[in-house]
């Protein structure tokens, strides 16, 4: 499902480095594949400054092949349901640009402070979002 090493998508790269993603998350487990990406954080406020070099949010895609890996690493939480809009370089099958429904795990241990969202209809995949600042 997940693309190869550096996949160009439309104007920006994903990365499938599971080493690289690790030194900006804990990513529990053993994956079978990671794609990731890194996004500037809009502009809130209206002053002319431009974003610093750390105002990014991470996305990844985490692929561990099975329900039961990824129930392994989850464990039995909080949970809730939430939408998102699935960024662009998402993989086609997870609708890039559109609104995904998603379940939110809240204190999961193996991430820390990453949110860890789940997709009903992929039950192998773990979707990550963190804040880098």
């Amino acid at each position: 499902m997940l693309m190869a090493s550096g996949a160009a998508i439309g104007d920006s790269m994903a990365y499938q480095s599971l080493d690289d993603l690790r030194k900006l998350v804990p990513v529990a487990g053993s994956p079978v594949t990671v794609l990731w990406q890194t996004e500037e954080i809009p502009q809130i406020n209206k002053d002319n400054f431009p974003p610093g070099p750390t105002d990014q949010i991470l996305w990844a895609v985490v692929d561990y092949g099975s329900a039961e890996a990824v129930a392994a690493v989850l464990g039995d939480g909080l949970t809730d349901k939430a939408s998102i809009t699935a960024p662009g370089w998402f993989p086609a099958d997870l609708s890039p640009g559109a609104e995904l429904e998603v379940t939110r795990h809240y204190r999961v241990e193996g991430f820390l402070d990453a949110s860890v969202m789940t997709v009903a209809a992929h039950p192998g995949l773990v979707i990550l979002e963190k804040p880098l600042f």
